[in-house]
């Protein structure tokens, strides 16, 4: 009888739900059929605050920061021929070490090479099949004595064909690229019996001159 009683009901509830264009069935729980859908400033049932709106703990890390040895840091200089002037006081935030190098280079064949080529000749495969014309070579004067900081903005924004890797590498990866294409510019300088340091002293003199 026990048995019996238990069918009927467990039936009676499936045959509740059933559908038809007379009756859509019963909701047997309407918070999750009909939730509440909360406004910016309506008064919160839970919480400290009295309405829905919450603020960051304290200590949260700001998105696509860099921890550095205090603090983090963010990138904030707009995207403007002025800011691109401002980028040359920004230093690169890594340390040149042979591990920071070999991550500049494995990112830089992973989202550069295909244009600017392996070596920076602006040889990349995109280039060769004809889909956008050559980038500069990282081998001439104006390339040579920019400053990491300028680097680092034109990686980040983007310049000219050449678009932004923002969303693609976080600033510690941009950097670590800066750190290989002076690598790269480094050791042909050094097979012509030249400095890169020579160039980088023409850059600050310049500066300072429009200062």
């Amino acid at each position: 009888m026990t048995k019996t009683y238990a069918l009927l009901i467990v039936a009676g509830i499936m045959l509740s739900g059933c559908v038809s264009e007379d009756h859509p069935g019963y909701i047997w729980y309407p918070d999750m059929f009909t939730s509440k859908a909360w406004e910016p400033l309506d008064q919160a049932p839970f919480g400290k605050d009295s309405a829905m709106r919450f603020y960051p703990p304290e200590g949260v890390i700001p998105y696509g920061a860099q921890q550095v040895t205090e603090g983090y840091f963010v990138y904030t200089v707009p995207n403007t021929p002025e800011g691109y002037e401002q980028s040359k006081s920004i230093k690169n935030t890594l340390p040149k070490t042979e591990e920071v190098i070999a991550k500049g280079k494995q990112l830089y064949e992973i989202y550069c090479a295909p244009c600017h080529g392996t070596t920076g000749e602006g040889n990349g495969p995109v280039v060769e099949v004809g889909g956008f014309p050559p980038p500069p070579t990282y081998y001439q004067d104006r390339i040579y004595s920019l400053a990491d900081g300028q680097m680092f903005h034109v990686i980040t924004y983007g310049k000219n064909l050449m678009g932004s890797f923002r969303y693609q590498l976080t600033p510690e990866e941009r950097w670590a690229v800066v750190h290989y294409i002076r690598h790269l510019q480094d050791q042909r300088l050094k097979k012509e019996g030249k400095s890169l340091a020579d160039y980088q002293q023409t850059q600050q003199t310049d500066t300072l001159k429009t200062l």
